[in-house]
């Protein structure tokens, strides 16, 4: 990230974006510097890239990550998190499914279940796109039965007829379970419900990034 170390002092608090440049305060010497704000987006926001496909999720009724290996990390650390702490994952690939047969999508951390599609009646799709969108915010910290974290997002796909999107939202609020006192993985899933080799889920791209802070 480019900085000009002699740029005019201002307070902890205030930020001036101008011309595409902001002006950031350095906790480690006390003096607010210059970057543009491209270099500071992307020296902060990725956390997590997939760099190549997975591997088809097909002919079985098996829970199955969906993610497969890239750059980055999906593990936060014991006493990692913050209240407001934000987040969001994108997810897109191919799907194949016939008339009426299920799949279910869960978002998770470890074991702990954060958000469940439910069974979803799939509409026929042949190699179609899906996409799913994740937003999670930290609520509150600490042990199982304190912390508390919100998951919603949205499943879509497109339909083998006219290539029109369906689409599955859904939001949970864990703070039974979630415990930010222990290290957190994230993973997401598929489950057929029928082992089929017409039933077919795969992740091209995945990404995660940290909206706040």
């Amino acid at each position: 990230m480019s900085i000009d170390n002699n740029a005019p002092e201002l307070t902890k608090d205030t930020i001036d974006i101008k011309r595409d440049l902001i002006q950031i305060y350095d906790e480690s010497d006390g003096r607010t510097k210059v970057a543009h704000i491209q270099d500071v987006q992307r020296s902060g926001a990725g956390l997590f890239s997939q760099t190549a496909s997975g591997t088809a999720i097909v002919n079985t009724t098996d829970e199955t990550t969906l993610i497969n290996g890239g750059v980055g990390a999906l593990t936060i650390p014991p006493h990692g998190f913050n209240p407001g702490d934000s987040f969001v994952a994108y997810f897109s690939g191919s799907l194949s499914a016939n008339n009426n047969e299920t799949l279910r999508i869960r978002v998770k951390s470890g074991s702990v279940v954060l958000a469940d599609t439910g069974v979803i009646n799939m509409i026929n799709a042949s190699d179609n796109f899906y996409e799913i969108h994740i937003n999670f915010v930290i609520r509150a910290i600490g042990p199982a039965g304190t912390a508390a974290i919100i998951t919603s997002g949205r499943f879509f796909y497109n339909k083998a007829s006219n290539n029109t999107p369906e689409n599955i939202g859904f939001e949970t609020v864990e703070n039974t379970n979630f415990d930010t006192t222990i290290s957190n993985t994230l993973d997401v899933t598929a489950e057929w419900g029928t082992a089929s080799a017409t039933n077919s889920i795969d992740t091209h791209l995945f990404n995660l990034y940290r909206l706040f802070p």
